[in-house]
């Protein structure tokens, strides 16, 4: 792997370009896993700059085992849609509640419409969005160990609330 956009990669994340690059080097049977590549701030520029980059991002690894990570937020979602369009994977993160996640498969169904319409393979653009469950859990916690201390709800009901709020949130997402 040389080059003008393969030193321009690993400049930007050479961890991730190691690893896509182990993935594309194994023979098939020995793939088994992905890895998820975050675009360099530099790079986050525009819906446009984030597209540049996964195809260059591509062109450097060679491997279609690699996902571009993108966060939930407003910016990441617009290049959620323009990342799927373009026909690249994506990992989604950042993603703290239902709305959230709501609006990160909005993005995603949109960018493949977008595939779609345009013609475009949209069978090989892989998907994954993740939400942090336990971000979620450590702060309820906090707020029923808030609760107990006002003496607000009874002590045995709050006490049982404790550490559920990610199994709860986790089953309505599913």
């Amino acid at each position: 792997m040389r080059g003008p956009a393969s030193t321009h990669f690993r400049t930007g994340c050479d961890g991730g370009w190691r690893a896509a690059s182990a993935l594309r080097d194994a023979r098939p049977a020995e793939l088994g896993g992905w890895v998820a590549v975050g675009v360099p701030p530099r790079h986050r520029t525009s819906v446009d700059a984030i597209v540049g980059w996964a195809r260059l991002l591509e062109e450097a690894t060679g491997s279609d085992r690699v996902l571009v990570k993108l966060p939930a937020s407003q910016v990441g979602l617009r290049a959620v849609e323009g990342v799927v369009a373009a026909g690249h994977s994506v990992y989604v993160d950042q993603i703290f509640g239902l709305e959230q996640l709501e609006r990160t498969l909005e993005a995603h169904a949109r960018g493949l419409g977008l595939r779609h319409a345009a013609g475009g393979d949209f069978e090989s653009v892989r998907f994954v969005a993740a939400m942090h469950l336990l971000r979620i859990d450590v702060a309820v916690d906090e707020l029923l160990r808030d609760r107990r201390r006002e003496g607000v709800g009874e002590p045995d009901m709050v006490e049982s609330l404790h550490g559920r709020a990610a199994i709860a949130l986790g089953k309505l997402a599913w």
